[in-house]
């Protein structure tokens, strides 16, 4: 799920209000739903063709899984035309989610976006509520991407009264902790703590586990954001244990990133220090950015708690990632440190 230093927010300007940069891993969005496609007793010329753009999904979500995302693309937006030519509603509703989700990924939340309202016009005319929920999420998350919270906010509030309507507890916790995104993103602390603390709730009743710990990761952060280090400490933990216990790498990361934050406002570097030995390990290998903020941020650890030639050969590894993803400024920057560190420790 994407890299991120926890640190505090800074705002910038969008229509007369501060708005923070959301780092990717808190965005709460849902998933391409599957469905069970129609009966296969049409005629054969249409039935191959839906089977074709059946196995075309199929192929796309493999490519994907890969990182091939540019051809998965590709092999999305033929299905989606076989599913056109057929008038599938279904199945164009399912190709433009994940043709929306991504695009989002890959950054380019123009195309995300409109990806994403025709994938909801689908499902406003097809009265798929469930389909509508998860549409306005996912769209939602997209402009807040674009910096555009007060649309954001719009969509996940009607997602939030569809939810509600059908009583369904997955939908109204996803609905709530994307509104809680919003309100942190603009700084209104409390009013992210309330939505959070109800979106738990309900994503714990529905046995969205994921999504639970995912809620309390952002919950954590908004009580370091509002001086509330004993809360984020306490909910950090929960959202640790969890998220081990699931399996859950990314909200494990999470998680111990905001532990961290607290152990070094606290002074307790030492336990810092082997939450972030644990984060090495927990990075995947194939994602050269994050592996190169768990090593630089172990590196500072190591100086901080005074092992100087553990934080020569961290800083090392350090430039040595930060040379291979041609990142100049993070190589600058950790040469100086390194730098200072060899003559601190030579006088």
């Amino acid at each position: 799920m994407n890299g991120w230093r926890l640190v505090a927010l800074v705002t910038v300007s969008v229509s007369g209000l501060a708005i923070a940069p959301i780092p990717g891993g808190m965005f709460d969005r849902a998933n391409a739903l599957e469905f069970n496609s129609p009966s296969t007793s049409l005629g054969g010329e249409t039935a191959s063709q839906r089977s074709e753009a059946d196995r075309l999904m199929r192929l796309a979500s493999e490519r994907q899984s890969v990182g091939a995302s540019e051809e998965a693309l590709g092999l999305w937006q033929e299905a989606l035309d076989l599913y056109s030519r057929l008038a599938d509603f279904a199945g164009m509703g399912r190709a433009y989610d994940y043709l929306g989700l991504t695009f989002a990924d890959l950054g380019r939340y123009a195309e995300a976006e409109d990806a994403l309202r025709r994938r909801l016009a689908i499902a406003r005319d097809e009265q798929d509520f469930q389909g509508q929920v998860y549409g306005l999420n996912n769209l939602g998350t997209v402009l807040l991407h674009r910096l555009n919270p007060q649309s954001a906010q719009a969509l996940f509030s009607e997602a939030l009264t569809i939810a509600r309507q059908m009583n369904h507890s997955s939908g109204q916790g996803l609905s709530l902790s994307n509104l809680g995104l919003v309100a942190a993103s603009l700084g209104r602390y409390d009013d992210a703590i309330e939505y959070y603390e109800e979106a738990v709730q309900l994503r714990r009743r529905a046995g969205d586990r994921s999504g639970e710990v995912n809620t309390l990761n952002n919950l954590a952060t908004v009580y370091l954001n509002a001086n509330l280090p004993i809360d984020a400490l306490r909910v950090s933990l929960t959202a640790l244990d969890f998220a081990r216990y699931h399996g859950d790498r990314p909200n494990q990361v999470r998680a111990i990133d905001n532990l961290v934050a607290v152990y070094t406002l606290r002074g307790q570097d030492q336990q810092a220090l082997e939450l972030l030995e644990q984060r090495v390990q927990l990075t995947d290998r194939r994602d050269r950015q994050q592996q190169l903020i768990s090593v630089r941020s172990l590196a500072e650890a190591y100086r901080r708690t005074g092992n100087m030639t553990a934080a020569q050969e961290t800083y090392q590894q350090a430039i040595a990632i930060a040379q291979e993803l041609q990142n100049h400024r993070a190589e600058t920057e950790l040469r100086a440190r390194l730098g200072s560190l060899v003559l601190t420790t030579a006088r």
